[in-house]
């Protein structure tokens, strides 16, 4: 394997441990209505909104208008 690829695969196995893969597959759960939300996806939005992230401010900022 050449040493770039090590390093590369190094670096992708330390961003999956990161907070930054709190991001990986919550495109739908932004989309779907809260309030026809199964428990495991509730779960899910409650974590990504108590997060920093401009995606949940976003949209926080949405379902006020």
């Amino acid at each position: 394997m050449h040493p770039s690829m090590r390093f590369a695969a190094k670096n992708r196995a330390i961003w999956l441990r990161s907070e930054a893969n709190v991001l990986v597959d919550s495109k739908y759960v932004f989309l779907r209505n809260p309030e026809e939300m199964r428990k495991p996806r509730k779960a899910k939005l409650s974590e990504l909104i108590s997060g920093q992230f401009k995606t949940s401010q976003a949209w926080a900022l949405k379902n006020i208008f």
